[in-house]
């Protein structure tokens, strides 16, 4: 299903998901997987998501806290599925640093994965809820409960907060909206003229 109206990024990832499904969508050191098989992972993770807001919209940041991976993007994505932002983070950030990001979120999710739970066993997580990538990637998808979020969600509306280095004191959160960055990809294909054979090399970290 794939809804025409261009309100969010990431029906610009459905539009190319819908045009080219078998094609390589990222590759990692771990291997690759095609937009068709991202996009089926991404809205379980939303699917999952919604099953723990009610549907709520745009009320429940996503840290992400895994390895600059696959699996990373595919939480961004499921972050958009659901109508929430998503917050990345680095795998070895400083737990000081997660400890502040995670107080000024207030209330939302933490997506991580079994081998990297141990480090967050001192962490005071308040409104946070902890949610395990591999518990999550066991829900089935439930495209009309996505999609039901997805066609509430506009332009304005945040599609990520990045936090700050905070060498000025506590890292602060930067909200992002939607409309930025289809903004920037119509401007980048413009100006590059990038198509579906292009391949872009990513060096900087997703927090970057």
């Amino acid at each position: 299903m794939v809804v025409s109206m261009m309100n969010s990024a990431i029906m610009m990832f459905e539009k190319t998901a819908a045009q080219y499904p078998n094609k390589i969508a990222v590759q990692d050191e771990e291997g690759e997987i095609p937009f068709q098989a991202l996009r089926q992972c991404a809205m379980g993770l939303g699917t999952a998501l919604l099953h723990e807001t009610n549907g709520a919209l745009g009320l429940f940041p996503v840290i992400v806290y895994l390895p600059k991976s696959i699996d990373a993007l595919a939480c961004y994505l499921g972050a958009q599925y659901s109508g929430n932002p998503y917050v990345p983070v680095d795998a070895a950030i400083p737990m000081f640093r997660l400890q502040n990001i995670v107080n000024s979120i207030g209330q939302g999710f933490l997506i991580t994965n079994k081998a990297l739970l141990p480090n967050l066993s001192d962490l005071q997580l308040g409104g946070v809820r902890v949610l395990l990538l591999e518990d999550m990637e066991k829900t089935e998808v439930e495209e009309a409960l996505v999609f039901a979020i997805v066609e509430r969600v506009i332009d304005a509306d945040p599609i990520y907060i990045m936090y700050t280095s905070g060498s000025t004191g506590v890292p602060k959160g930067v909200t992002i909206p939607h409309r930025g960055i289809i903004d920037y990809a119509h401007w980048l294909q413009e100006t590059f003229r990038f198509d579906e054979n292009t391949v872009l090399g990513n060096q900087s970290a997703f927090y970057f």
